[in-house]
């Protein structure tokens, strides 16, 4: 049996669904620009080796729920300051 979108919607209930949705979209689309697209942006999330993390990826992080810490790392990169 296959499940379709909307049976993980009424099943998981959509606030689960945008929970585990939203982060990294959020993520990828706010480096889009900085990345030179898209594709570019997905592969920087996915396996780019962050520093800041201890060598983890940003998708690392989010799958461990630390998705604000990508946030404010983001907000540390747009003003300026790459420590």
């Amino acid at each position: 049996m296959r499940l379709r979108r909307l049976d993980i919607v009424f099943t998981c209930g959509w606030s689960a669904l945008q929970h585990y949705v939203a982060p990294p979209s959020q993520i990828i689309g706010r480096v889009e620009s900085w990345a030179c697209g898209s594709p570019a942006a997905r592969v920087w999330h996915r396996a780019q080796s962050i520093p800041a993390f201890g060598l983890r990826t940003a998708e690392a992080m989010v799958k461990a729920g630390d998705a604000t810490a990508v946030w404010r790392y983001l907000d540390h990169i747009a003003v300026g300051d790459f420590d």
